[in-house]
């Protein structure tokens, strides 16, 4: 059981320590913090959808087909791609 919990430890902080860092890069792109806000506010919601859990990936236009690579899930493989 504390294996378990370590490893969920785990994630969970470097989860944590990578959206801290890519918050802090985005904010060190803008010298104002209502355009940095706004920013990562667009960022995260780009991201959080053109990862393949929310648009299919047929449908993503081909500019942004990139960040599917960007996908974790289980049913994601390398010859699936389109």
């Amino acid at each position: 059981m504390l294996f378990v919990y370590s490893i969920f430890f785990l994630v969970i902080f470097t989860m944590t320590t990578a959206m801290k860092a890519f918050f802090r890069m985005i904010a060190a792109c803008f010298k104002d913090e209502s355009g940095a806000t706004s920013m990562a506010g667009i960022a995260v919601l780009l991201v959080s959808l053109y990862t393949g859990y929310t648009i299919p990936r047929p449908s993503i236009p081909g500019a942004l087909r990139w960040i599917t690579y960007l996908n974790v899930s289980p049913s994601f493989s390398v010859h699936n791609l389109s």
